[in-house]
Order: structure tokens, then sequence, then C-alpha cells
């Protein structure tokens, strides 16, 4: 078994917080004992993606309240900055255990559950600059006085990772980091978090230097907790000569604003809503999951302990089951919003309408199931030559949208025998249109 006096803990370093880091490493030895390691490694080697390490320290920080986050990359080490909460000695337990994370209810991703394992994919010995305390992690468990090797700002923290792991190379980690900053951490991975609003990455060797900032405002004062304006500007700077290219883009966000709350994110360009290609299921995060949808759909999903994908199965995935259902209702919403509002057309129905068919055993059936009674139960989502929106029942389509031209509305009903029935808008073509 490991012994306590194998981590050098003796008298109180410069900020006296011995006495907490050797608690911790007492109870730690006691917890799990010699089994450590052998539990240490099922946990790190979960993820498929080493790189995946990013996205869990953006949870963190996002679970911290943070509002700005900065990864500076070097050749033989990584540091992240945010300003979020500062550490306290429960933190410090949920980073140095095994699955003991201080996540308290939906509305927090996982705050240092075994998702901060992750960065055990590159470093042996992280350090955290956090106010009062400065420590590295030795063997995963045991914290330890250490000096800082950066200065911070007094009200930020700071995660430190070496690049020390004898069977990866601090050059295949510097590259396989750099690769996953500049790919993975976009404005759209930021989209669904409420705190964080800019991020900013610095790579050593590289003279570009990626700004992303977050600005989200309450679309409708009518439904303040549900609707919201989101803005994401993407800045690309050389450094060596001051340019920059910039990314502008424009979501309305739909929340149910529950404790566990759901929601879906739609692009647009003033009315106009575009399709989101290849859009993947989001549990903050992206999964693995596909959503064929061309918007955005998020739920505090049960997933795996890796957070690539999540439950599935009438048992296993009950909870993700009870969310889909939620996320249906949310879907409801946002269209109806969006025909009041005067973003709804048939062009915009035809292309973002989800109405993509799941297999009968997929968790995302029910979105499709949804879609079709949207359409069925008098939603009123379908717009028509005379300005209106009506139902599935009381429109008509036409294989040559040019005869509206010559019969219209009145005379269709006069020769259906009076029953009230309208042309779909014929906005989007004059040839057939198959719905």
């Amino acid at each position: 078994m490991l012994k306590y006096g194998d981590f050098n803990i003796g008298k109180s370093g410069r900020y006296g917080m011995n006495s907490v880091y050797q608690k911790i490493c007492s109870d730690n030895v006691k917890s799990y004992g010699t089994e450590s390691s052998r539990v240490m490694n099922i946990i790190i080697n979960q993820y498929s993606d080493r790189t995946h390490f990013i996205y869990e320290i953006l949870q963190n920080a996002e679970d911290a309240d943070a509002t700005r986050i900065k990864f500076k990359l070097y050749k033989d080490h990584l540091e992240v900055i945010h300003n979020g909460r500062l550490f306290n000695e429960r933190d410090i337990v949920g980073v140095c255990g095994i699955a003991d994370g201080t996540k308290e209810d939906g509305s927090r991703i996982g705050h240092f559950g075994i998702g901060f394992k992750s960065v055990y994919g590159y470093t042996l010995t992280p350090e955290i600059y956090s106010g009062q305390y400065n420590f590295i992690i030795e063997t995963q468990l045991f914290p330890k006085e250490t000096p800082r090797r950066v200065a911070v700002d007094e009200l930020d923290t700071c995660i430190y990772l070496p690049f020390n792991k004898p069977e990866v190379s601090a050059q295949i980690a510097y590259s396989e980091i750099k690769e996953a900053l500049e790919k993975k951490i976009t404005a759209e991975s930021i989209i669904i978090l409420d705190k964080i609003e800019d991020v900013v990455i610095e790579i050593e060797g590289s003279s570009k230097r990626i700004e992303i900032n977050k600005q989200k405002r309450i679309a409708d004062n009518e439904c303040p907790e549900n609707v919201f304006e989101v803005n994401l500007m993407t800045s690309h700077i050389n450094t060596s000569n001051g340019s920059s290219i910039e990314q502008d883009s424009d979501y309305i966000l739909f929340t149910d604003a529950e404790p566990e709350a759901v929601s879906v994110v739609f692009l647009v360009d003033g009315k106009n809503i575009k399709p989101v290609k290849n859009s993947k299921i989001y549990a903050f995060f992206p999964t693995a999951k596909e959503a064929h949808q061309n918007f955005y759909i998020h739920a505090p999903f049960d997933t795996t302990p890796a957070r690539d994908n999540f439950k599935e199965g009438a048992d296993f995935g009950r909870h993700n089951i009870e969310l889909i259902r939620n996320v249906g209702e949310v879907i409801r919403f946002a269209f109806t919003w969006f025909r009041d509002k005067g973003y709804l057309s048939l062009q915009t129905l035809n292309t973002v309408f989800p109405i993509y068919k799941y297999a009968e055993d997929d968790i995302l059936y029910y979105i499709y199931e949804n879609s079709v009674e949207m359409l069925r139960e008098k939603e009123y989502i379908l717009p028509t030559n005379n300005g209106a929106f009506h139902d599935i029942t009381e429109v008509c389509i036409s294989e040559n949208m040019n005869i509206t031209e010559v019969i219209d509305d009145y005379d269709l009903q006069a020769l259906s025998g009076n029953r009230k029935i309208y042309w779909l808008s014929k906005e989007i073509a004059t040839t057939a249109y198959i719905g």
C-alpha cells in the first residue's frame, strides 16, 4: 500500500495549506489503497480521443461560473487560465478523487468528476494555482504544495499541464493538442454554455491567435426565460502583422428553462433560418450521436463515462427518453414562435423542419413522431397563399403551382364542396413540389 510519507507532506508551505493536502492524501490512501493505479488507468483509458480533455476543462470552467478562458499551448506544456470561482477544499477533494465529482444538479455539467482525469492522457503531474492554493497532483490522487511556475491574477485559476508522460512525447502532445484547439474549440462548441463568453487560444510557434466571443440577449420580452438571440464572433488574428479574419454568426436559442433545461438552436440570417450541417446531439458539448437535423439539439443527457455519447434503451436511458420528449415540446414552441414573429415560410419548413425519420428503436424517434403530430394537430404552421397558416388537413398542394394563378382559394373551396381548404404557399417553385 502507498505510504503517507511517500509524498513528503511536512510543515506548512507558503500559504499554510499543507494540513489540507495532508488530510486529503491520508483519506485517499484509506479510500483507494493499492487499487488506485488500476482504477485510474481504467478511467484514463476510457477516452478514445485523449484530446477530449479540452472539453472537460471547459466544462469545469463553466461550472465554476467562468466568463472567460484562455488556452496557452507551449512545446512542453499547456496552461489554461479562467476567471471562475476560486478553488476551495471540496474542489481539491474532487479533483484528487476517483469519481468524487461535485455535481449538484442538471444545470451543472459535472464539476471535477472523473472528467478531469482525462488530463492524464498527457501528463503525470498536473498543477493547479487558484487563490490561496498552489498544488501539484502526484500519482493522480495526492495533492502537494508547489511553487507557481507562472504568474496568475489573484482572481484567476490556472491549470498547468507539463507534457511529462513517458509514453506520449512532448512533441506528440503539442501536435495533437494544437490540432484539437484549432478544430474542436469553435464558436459552436460554447453555444450551449451559459457562462463562458470569451475564449482565447494562443499557440507557441504559430502566428495565429484565435478569439471567440459570445453575446446572448433576451429575444422576446413576453417569454424572457425561453428565447434568446446569440451572436458568435470568431477572430483569427495574425500576430505578425495584425491582420484579422472574422466570422460572425447569429442564432436563436429556445429553452424550456427547467432545472434540467433542454434547448434547440437555429442559425439565422435576419429572418431567414439557415441550415446547420452535420449537427450532433449536444450534452453541453457535441457527442458522437448524429442529430440528423439542420439545427442544434441539447439536453443534460446521462452520458457514457467519457461523455462522448449518451445512454439509450427503455431502462438504461429512461431519463434521456424524458429529456427527448422535452426537446419535442421546445421544437413545437420554436416553430410556433417563428410563425408568429415572421420567420416561418415554406422555404424554411423545407430546410429545417425536423421530419427526418429515425429508426423506431432510436431514442430520437420521438422527434420524428412529434414533428408528424405537429402537422396533424392544428399547430397551423403551414403557410398558404392567403398569408395565413393552416394545418395539413386544410392545405392543398398542386403538382404545378402555376394553377394557383388560375384557380384561387375560393374556387378551390367551391370545387371541394365548400370545404375550408387553401393552396399551400407557392413561394418555393412553379414546378412539382412533394412535401
